[in-house]
């Protein structure tokens, strides 16, 4: 069993394949599946959120944080 997961999802992400807006419904309903599955799960839709190395850069200490409860000091950035 998974203690443990987060994920996110951009509204502006764009996948090639699907539009944002049907990328975005995919990703809830995937959540709605978890949400009785994974007892600390956290789904977070980020607005105008874009799907790039610079985006993950930003969101990342957060996810560690929730993650493991790990702080990264502002000068590893």
């Amino acid at each position: 069993m998974i203690d443990s997961m987060y994920v996110d999802i951009g509204t502006n992400e764009d996948t090639g394949r699907m539009s944002s807006e049907d990328y975005l419904q995919c990703n809830k309903w995937v959540n709605s599946l978890l949400t009785n599955k994974v007892s600390n799960l956290k789904f977070s839709v980020i607005e105008n959120g874009v799907h790039t190395g610079k985006a993950w850069r930003i969101r990342f200490p957060a996810i560690l944080d929730y993650l493991y409860n790990y702080e990264i000091n502002e000068k590893s950035r």
